[in-house]
């Protein structure tokens, strides 16, 4: 069973956390901006550009969408690529749950030092739309 994330703009569909951008996705309707879906309770949303929000209760039409995905997922695995930014997107995810504490009210830390970890976090939330080079992330230096 699936956790589903289709995103129009994005090119890109995310099925339990492990993605695949690039997609053409063309059967995906213009009005469309994302679909989620839970193949185990088997409901979902449809998320539209005028901002309303369709509730489903199958994955219908965005079918062709997750072939694509399950296509281009099996393409990389036979190919043996590794997915360098899937693995820069999971080490990025672990970076900030370690440090969910620091953000976190009974924190032990000052509301000074507080700041600079939400920086550091805040560097770390933006590195997808700054990276390209996935074999050299530049990283931004954890606080002391």
């Amino acid at each position: 069973m699936a956790q589903i994330s289709i995103i129009a703009d994005d090119k890109m569909v995310i099925k339990d956390g492990v993605f695949a951008d690039e997609l053409k996705l063309t059967d995906m309707p213009a009005d469309v901006w994302a679909v989620q879906f839970d193949t185990t309770t088997s409901k979902g949303h449809v998320e539209k550009r005028d901002l309303s929000i369709e509730e489903i209760t199958s994955i219908g039409i965005y079918q062709s969408c997750i072939d694509e995905y399950d296509t281009a997922v099996a393409a990389e695995v036979a190919a043996g690529a590794p997915n360098l930014k899937q693995d820069f997107i999971d080490d990025r995810n672990a970076l900030l749950v370690d440090t969910d504490w620091t953000q976190l009210p009974d924190s032990p830390l000052t509301d000074s030092k507080k700041t600079e970890w939400a920086t550091y976090r805040q560097a770390l939330r933006d590195l997808p739309t700054s990276t390209t080079d996935y074999a050299n992330v530049k990283w931004p230096t954890q606080p002391s």
